[in-house]
């Protein structure tokens, strides 16, 4: 038991660590990824690497893409794999695997890839009952016919695939044994759609011999284990996916050899799904880094009907160099000719997409599109060359760039500046109740950046304004002021007449007081402000707000000599508080309020006749500092 629990931590921790570093590696790139930087979709070969027997792929899934046709291209790898078991293949040995690889891939001509590895295998058991099996220099050579370029949207391959294996040299009477594998392979590359990802699927069959490596009769599982020999013929299946990110790919492949073998079901015959990364360290992508888990502990486990167990775990590392790279990705293959422009409209200053985009692709008005919903755009195919890309939308600057398409599959990032808006014009014109103009200056308090401008002697004047919505403030001397909003569109001409009525209210000559130009009128008996009372104290307020030197103002309450002196005296401070409280509701700071009545103490008139009485009920407003 604490075996089994130990293959199992070890398998966990491992898969705990590709799975962090893939996450973090996921979350910088993401971070800083953008159109202008990523290489993915620009090159016609992105982040290729080779699987276990050399050919483009993943690990043991094969790519229907190709390494690039060239006289001096061609790639060198090794490759590795290792695990170590304890309680396998049975519950009293403990085993431990290594194979290492040597690997090629050339591609002689366009669309047929050619591949071949070297490889040695050691084993070792314990308890050291059993010696150190070996097994060295097998050869596998394969070749593989890709009839569509690398870069197509779907590419469909053949393999056809020799495995030439040594016998055991510590065992008597083993023999050289040759597998032959046929595989239909295919490869949905959506790169060409601008999506980081790559989806392939193998099906095919091996004819195998490898039972001539281990001898005839009974063989202990410790002997297969080290050519891996079925002694029987197997459907082969397989898919992968790859996610890529500049400058990785994060893998994930399943592959099963279904044993054409009676009274082997599917449980027990090898298969694993396989998690990993594939790193690019140099900016052109000629060298490949490989590392990946595999996981087999859901199949054979069934000792009577298996014929090869599958350890529960295994790693995967290695190392491929493409030669001559920078040419081959400088130069592109004779055969492909034509691609795609492909990749999005969006708005220069807040990088939004524009959807509704016109793009003219090689100034040919029949190869012209229309940006869709999300602002992406695909020209048609396109010989290599130049090409002018012009894109037109209203309210934008036409775009136009030359480009210079050499891929397949080409990103393309079109950026349009938006149109500076036309100013409007506002034509305003001042009056008075009279119907005359009156000069007066005019002002923006929301846009304290716009400078105020003051009209003619007939109240006219013209302002050239950007669009949007403003409050316009119209102030004349001798008149109160007032505040109008106005909205304004491009290129609109807008007539505003502001008519101003006489002010109510003004600072006294010797800046001792507040000048009342009419009477602040109550309710009868009553400290209850009428309507017009009330928009005489809001020019109170507007001349508190406007001189904020005046610290300290004293509101004084008067009425006639009718009545009760006592009650004069109390509804004259209820008249004065009133009008404190409504001058603190407009804003002005209780601070800078005394609110006192008096009474008929101090009469401005005789209360003899009715028009003395209304002069001496009065609100007065004393600057006390």
């Amino acid at each position: 038991m604490k075996k089994v629990e130990r293959n199992t931590w070890i398998w966990l921790a491992a898969f705990g660590l590709l799975v962090s570093l893939s996450g973090t590696v996921m979350s910088q790139q993401l971070k800083d990824s953008s159109p202008e930087s990523s290489r993915v979709f620009a090159d016609p070969y992105p982040f290729l690497s080779t699987n276990l027997w050399g050919s483009t792929g993943m690990y043991r899934i094969f790519s229907g893409e190709t390494l690039p046709d060239s006289p001096t291209a061609f790639s060198l790898g090794l490759y590795g794999i290792y695990f170590k078991q304890d309680a396998f293949p049975n519950p009293n040995l403990d085993t431990e695997r290594s194979e290492g690889k040597v690997l090629l891939n050339y591609t002689p001509i366009p669309m047929l890839e050619t591949f071949a590895t070297m490889s040695w295998v050691t084993s070792n058991n314990e308890p050291p009952n059993f010696p150190v099996i070996r097994q060295s220099a097998n050869l596998d050579f394969g070749a593989k016919l890709s009839p569509l370029p690398t870069g197509s949207l779907f590419s469909p391959a053949f393999v056809l695939m020799g495995e030439l294996d040594s016998p055991i040299r510590t065992i008597t009477g083993t023999t050289h044994a040759f597998n032959v594998t046929a595989m239909a392979v295919g490869t949905l590359n959506l790169l060409s759609r601008s999506t980081p990802l790559r989806l392939h699927s193998n099906i095919g069959v091996r004819f195998d011999q490898t039972q001539n490596t281990i001898g005839t009769g009974t063989v202990d599982e410790r002997v297969r284990m080290i050519p891996r020999a079925t002694g029987a013929n197997a459907f082969l299946f397989g898919v992968g996916l790859e996610y890529l990110i500049d400058p990785v790919t994060l893998n994930f492949e399943y592959t099963l050899e279904q044993l054409l073998s009676s009274g082997v079901g599917f449980l027990d015959s090898p298969q694993r799904f396989t998690l990993g990364v594939n790193y690019f360290p140099v900016q052109d992508q000629a060298l490949a880094l490989q590392f990946g888990i595999d996981g087999g502990f859901y199949t054979t486990q069934n000792q009577s009907t298996r014929i090869l167990r599958e350890p529960s775990y295994g790693l995967h590392f290695g190392l491929t160099y493409h030669f001559g790279v920078n040419q081959y990705r400088r130069q592109r293959p004779e055969h492909i000719s034509k691609g795609q422009l492909m990749g999005v409209v969006r708005d220069l200053e807040n990088k939004q997409t524009l959807s509704g985009v016109r793009v003219e692709f090689c100034k040919n008005q029949n190869q012209t599109q229309l940006s869709n919903a999300q602002g992406e755009i695909s020209s048609p195919v396109l010989p290599f060359g130049s090409c002018i890309v012009r894109a037109q939308k209203e309210g934008y600057e036409v775009y136009e760039r030359v480009v210079e398409l050499a891929h397949p599959r080409q990103e393309l990032l079109v950026e349009m500046k938006a149109l500076a808006p036309e100013k409007g014009t506002f034509l305003i014109q001042v009056k008075n109740q009279e119907g005359n103009g009156v000069k007066s200056v005019v002002d923006f308090p929301e846009y304290p950046s716009i400078a105020e401008v003051q009209t003619n002697e007939l109240g006219q004047v013209k302002l050239h304004l950007e669009p949007g919505a403003y409050a316009l403030r119209v102030k004349s001397e001798g008149l109160r002021s007032q505040t109008a909003r106005q909205s304004l569109g491009s290129a609109e001409e807008k007539y505003v007449e502001m008519v101003l009525e006489p002010e109510f209210a003004r600072i006294a000559a010797d800046e001792k007081s507040i000048e009342i130009l009419e009477t602040i009128q109550f309710e009868t008996a009553a400290a209850v402000l009428r309507p017009f009372g009330k928009t005489i104290l809001d020019d109170v307020s507007e001349i508190l707000e406007q001189h904020s030197e005046i610290a300290l103002i004293q509101i004084q309450g008067h009425t006639d000599n009718r009545g009760d002196a006592a009650y004069n005296l109390d509804l004259s401070q209820r008249r004065a508080d009133a009008v404190k409280v409504y001058l603190i509701e407009n804003g002005i700071s209780p601070e800078r309020l005394i609110s006192v009545g008096f009474g008929e103490e101090e009469p401005i008139s005789d209360n003899d006749t009715v028009e003395g009485m209304a002069k001496n009920r009065r609100v007065e407003f004393k600057i006390i500092q």
